[in-house]
């Protein structure tokens, strides 16, 4: 018995080494183990407030928000600045759908204020969605220059 533990236990540190510890365990184990946790910190130092099945991929938010409303395109231009040489998984203000998911999730991510927040999700030239953070509404129909606040996002 020792001796199959040790190879289980060889096979896992070698599997880990080469990335793909979450499919070598369910084969030994059958079960799914996540390398990550709702409401933990990302590995780009922001809370993770949503993870794929896998548990390896996800979305996580800053820890705060920026400190005073802006209007929409302020708040393209304010997110964009945090990685300006950024070409793939940057920080951004969320899409609607991210949005949600980060409205569900949001007493595990914590340090939101109160009122609407901006999506990146656009409804016409002139108006893009927001979300009321305090009951999960989502409303198409703010104009663009109107004052929301932002979360910024990002993909792992």
């Amino acid at each position: 018995m020792m001796k199959f533990k040790k190879i289980v236990m060889m096979t896992i540190c070698t599997i880990f080494i080469n990335g793909c510890v979450n499919s070598a365990l369910t084969q030994l184990t059958g079960e799914t183990h996540s390398l990550y946790k709702i409401g933990e910190n990302g590995p780009n130092g922001g809370k993770i407030f949503y993870l794929d099945d896998t548990g390896a991929h996800g979305l996580e938010a800053k820890t705060a928000d920026e400190p005073f409303p802006l209007p929409w395109l302020d708040a393209l231009a304010k997110v964009k600045a945090y990685n300006p040489e950024c070409v793939e998984q940057c920080w951004h203000v969320p899409s609607k759908t991210e949005l949600e998911l980060l409205y569900e999730q949001k007493d595990k991510v914590g340090g939101f204020n109160t009122g609407l927040y901006w999506s990146s999700t656009q409804n016409n030239d002139n108006k893009a969605w927001s979300q009321d953070i305090d009951n999960g509404n989502q409303f198409n129909f703010y104009d663009k220059a109107h004052l929301c606040r932002i979360r910024a996002v990002r993909s792992f």
